[in-house]
């Protein structure tokens, strides 16, 4: 077997792994939403999530980014994040491309599916994240799990929420099967889009040129 053989052998064990854990680490998060559904109140933690900043300006074409964040109690890391947030696709124009999962707590699993009813303008995000660092270097405080860029449409007013009742946060608890953060609040992020600048056109008598 030649030494590229074996390489590439070694590599497709490795990528074949790393689709396992991730599939273990997604059914996982599943098990505990079911869990959370069968058990109101089974959770170690609270902590509140938000879409940041509150309020928040933009211009017709540019771009609109949000951060969706969790602010966690002291002591308590995160290590998996199943959230959804809804939006105004009328207003706010938002892609799988520019949705940024933070890789720095998140890196292990990361998962963005869009959903909606196509008639309307309501529609929302669902962003999956895992990690398997060690307890150690698990995120705790405020942490980010993933920033929303948005490019606005048109002229107006919307709202960015977290789906308070649907989040589900999993965090490290030692000695314990319990898992999960419970989510105690969430903020929304309220938009004001306005329109873009433009250029003002000249008016008046054009300047002649200097005779002489």
């Amino acid at each position: 077997m030649t030494e590229i053989e074996t390489s590439t052998k070694i590599s497709k064990k490795g990528l074949l792994l790393v689709i396992f854990l991730g599939v273990v680490l997604a059914a996982a998060l599943l098990l505990v939403k079911q869990s959370q559904e069968l058990q109101k109140g089974a959770s170690f933690a609270s902590a509140t999530m938000s879409v940041l900043p509150a309020q928040m300006e933009g211009q017709v074409g540019t771009s609109l980014p949000l951060k969706v964040g969790v602010s966690l109690p002291d002591g308590v890391k995160i290590d998996g994040a199943d959230v959804e947030v809804t939006y105004d696709s009328c207003l706010l124009e938002l892609t799988e491309e520019t949705v940024v999962i933070n890789e720095e707590a998140f890196k292990f699993l990361q998962y963005i599916e869009f959903g909606g009813p196509s008639s309307t303008c309501q529609q929302k995000v669902s962003v999956m994240a895992g990690s398997n660092l060690p307890a150690a270097q698990l995120k705790a405080g405020y942490v980010i799990i993933a920033t929303l860029n948005f490019r606005p449409k048109k002229v107006g007013e919307g709202t960015v929420t977290v789906i308070q009742s649907t989040a589900l946060l999993t965090g490290d608890n030692p000695g314990s099967q319990d898992k999960q953060i419970a989510v105690s609040a969430a903020q929304s992020s309220k938009v004001t889009i306005k329109a873009a600048d433009v250029e003002p056109s000249p008016t008046g008598p054009l300047p002649t040129e200097p005779v002489g």
